[in-house]
């Protein structure tokens, strides 16, 4: 990680959730709170500054670290007074979200170089983002997904779009991560004076990612998905000409008359490799809503979970196959683990215990 750095942690919405003032019920943010002692034990000092007690004047230090030793935090100092505030303005400072999306293996807000902030490109760059993961601590495809970043890149307009395997191979060696890589445009004339990083590429563990699934499993891998934007399905869109499509960046595919049909409006790493590489007859075309549900198997190819079978459509059953077993299978064996059951056991885990 480089020189050990001082790290200012806030504490309510940061790593615990924010009860505006009811503060004893608090409860602790897992991921937040494996990050900040990720840190602590790389030799980096971690300050936790709070608000508590700024507007009434209450006196919240003893609630608070017992609180912290509860959730077994890693800190260095506990400093009380921060101005209570709607916004807050520092050009060292990273929004939790923004935390929680990107890297959890470098003090948050530092990019490549210590003066190299922000870390994420800033959103007047035309950006595209293509996401991959390691697999047994390995980059499966990753000359794959750095062309299909390049190819995504010039197709939105980016000029020379740079190579990015390599810095890749360098960034994910070891970890067992999803990624995701960010290639911006140069940018525009009225923003000279803000920075602007061509490249970046963030890092999340993958249980982080496994556990967010665990709330649409329906049973093993499956999943309940929904064209009607409910939270506790998979998401669908259907444009206004009635295709559907996966709204997470995969692509949606069904097996009818012994074929795969892909959608043709999407195309990702995993998709192409299964077309290229698998003895079975595939299909490209638009699909419609309603063929899901009468289709022999649906599922959604993409990464980081690969192959995801799909177990109802709005509460409507899919008929369940052998097809997505087997694709998932193929992928399995090139990349030396069995992804299914290691993304099972990762969605059916905590990252922390409840407290």
């Amino acid at each position: 990680m480089g020189d050990p750095k001082t790290i200012c942690v806030d504490l309510d919405g940061t790593l615990c959730t924010n009860t505006f003032g009811d503060y004893e019920s608090a409860a602790p943010l897992g991921w937040a709170i494996e990050r900040v002692n990720a840190l602590a034990g790389a030799g980096h000092e971690i300050v936790i500054f709070t608000a508590r007690g700024t507007a009434t004047g209450i006196d919240w230090e003893d609630v608070t670290r017992a609180q912290l030793e509860r959730w077994g935090v890693a800190y260095d100092a506990l400093r009380f007074g921060k101005p209570s505030a709607d916004v807050y303005v520092d050009d060292r400072a990273l929004h939790t979200d923004a935390w929680h999306a990107g890297d959890a293996f470098r003090p948050p807000g530092f990019a490549d170089g210590a003066d190299a902030f922000p870390a994420v490109s800033p959103p007047h760059l035309t950006t595209i983002v293509e996401v991959g993961r390691t697999f047994g601590g390995e980059a499966l495809l990753l000359d794959d997904h750095a062309a299909h970043a390049a190819a995504c890149a010039r197709a939105a307009g980016i000029v020379d779009p740079p190579d990015v395997a390599e810095q890749l191979r360098r960034a994910l060696e070891g970890d067992e991560v999803v990624f995701s890589i960010a290639l911006s445009a140069t940018g525009h004339a009225a923003f000279l004076d803000v920075p602007r990083p061509p490249v970046s590429v963030a890092r999340r563990p993958l249980q982080v990612a496994a556990t967010a699934l665990s709330p649409l499993l329906v049973d093993g891998l499956a999943v309940r998905a929904a064209t009607d934007g409910r939270p506790d399905a998979w998401p669908l869109r259907v444009d206004p000409r009635g295709h559907v499509s996966d709204a997470l960046g995969g692509e949606l595919a069904l097996v009818a008359d012994g074929a795969v049909v892909l959608d043709a409006a999407a195309r990702t790493v995993a998709g192409s490799w299964l077309e290229r590489t698998l003895d079975i007859r595939i299909a490209r075309r638009r699909l419609a809503a309603g063929e899901l549900q009468a289709a022999d198997e649906a599922f959604v190819v993409g990464m980081p979970f690969c192959v995801v079978p799909i177990a109802t459509v709005d509460d409507e059953p899919v008929e369940r196959g052998e097809v997505a077993g087997r694709l998932l299978d193929a992928l399995s064996a090139a990349a030396g683990i069995d992804i299914g059951e290691q993304t099972l056991a990762l969605a059916r885990s905590t990252e922390r215990e409840p407290v």
